[in-house]
């Protein structure tokens, strides 16, 4: 799903939309962007973070301050920063494009539980202020629950159950769902 909505594969059945558009249809700009896993292999080792932006993206001062990124942290390779730290790159990264929508994949479950709340927060921020759209894909519940509205619950590329989180959560009507 996360490949399909980021323009890196084709579905093969049916279209995506965005705005009564084919996902595929744009040219030159993705609507979408996507922010990872594991934010360390979302970006080249050997290229410090200044260079990792130079190489496409430009990303603005506010958004960096907004993200809590410190200009020291330009300076550095991948592999000089922690975990949280490099997430908040490739969330800037993704940010910078200005995108119509933002896929999270699992972006707080390869951090420690301080930092997975501090991604958390941060992102609830974003959504609002700057109005974002997100898909956001995780395996706990508990962060399911903080960070959405609607809920889709899936099993092995299949849907299961969907809509509003809190009525997922208080009466939920398929056993998948209720075995979760």
């Amino acid at each position: 799903l996360c490949k399909i909505l980021a323009g890196y594969e084709e579905p093969e059945t049916g279209t995506v939309l965005m705005d009564g558009k084919s996902l595929y249809s744009y040219k030159g700009y993705c609507p979408v962007q996507m922010i990872w896993q594991h934010p360390e292999q979302a970006v080249n080792p050997r290229l410090r973070m200044r260079n990792v932006f130079e190489e496409g993206d430009q990303v603005e001062t506010e958004l960096i301050k907004k993200l809590g990124i410190e200009p020291d942290w330009m300076n550095r390779f991948p592999t000089e920063l922690s975990g949280g730290e490099l997430q908040r790159f490739c969330i800037a990264r993704a940010l910078a494009l200005n995108p119509e929508f933002v896929v999270c994949d699992e972006p707080v479950s390869a951090l420690d539980v301080s930092v997975q709340a501090q991604i958390i927060n941060l992102l609830e921020e974003l959504q609002k202020s700057l109005h974002l759209t997100m898909l956001f894909i995780s395996h706990d519940l508990s962060v399911v629950r903080c960070m959405t509205d609607r809920a889709v619950v899936m099993y092995l590329g299949k849907i299961m159950e969907m809509g509003p989180t809190e009525h997922l959560f208080g009466a939920p009507a398929h056993p998948y769902t209720r075995n979760l």
